[in-house]
């Protein structure tokens, strides 16, 4: 995947009330980018009622549902680090939140290497708590 042809906005330091918030946060920056559609919230929620995308370590990705692909504009992904957390489900705190809006072709692999970051903890430490968006934006270009 090339930077070029992708958005990829992150705010920090940010609390939600409720993993709803979150999602919208989420939607209306990638609407406001031009990657989505008036209305895609409700492909984030239906993704969500199927299957919560929390993962573990505090890392969710919320994506919609493959019948709202059309909704899609251009690849997107919207970093929002809430460091208190914001329930995601029972026993689920998310505190980075990397939603994406990306067509089939490139949606998995765009979740593939975005779960890899789990995989590490020196970079989840660094979603996590940095302050920075400057120094978060090299670990989702290394992904995206």
């Amino acid at each position: 995947m090339v930077e070029a042809d992708i958005e990829l906005i992150i705010r920090t330091g940010l609390s939600f009330p409720d993993k709803n918030a979150a999602l919208q946060e989420a939607v209306d920056l990638l609407q406001g980018a031009g990657c989505v559609d008036p209305g895609y919230m409700e492909s984030f929620l239906k993704r969500e009622y199927i299957a919560s995308t929390y993962l573990d370590k505090g890392l969710a990705i919320p994506h919609g549902t493959q019948d709202n692909k059309g909704m899609i504009r251009k690849r997107g992904v919207v970093v929002l680090q809430v460091p208190q957390g914001v329930s995601w489900g029972p026993a689920q705190t998310a505190t980075v939140i990397a939603a994406i809006a990306a067509p089939q072709e490139s949606h998995l692999l765009l979740m593939r290497n975005l779960v890899k970051l789990l995989q590490n903890d020196a970079v989840m430490d660094i979603l996590k708590n940095s302050s920075d968006p400057e120094e978060i934006r090299p670990v989702f270009l290394g992904c995206i």
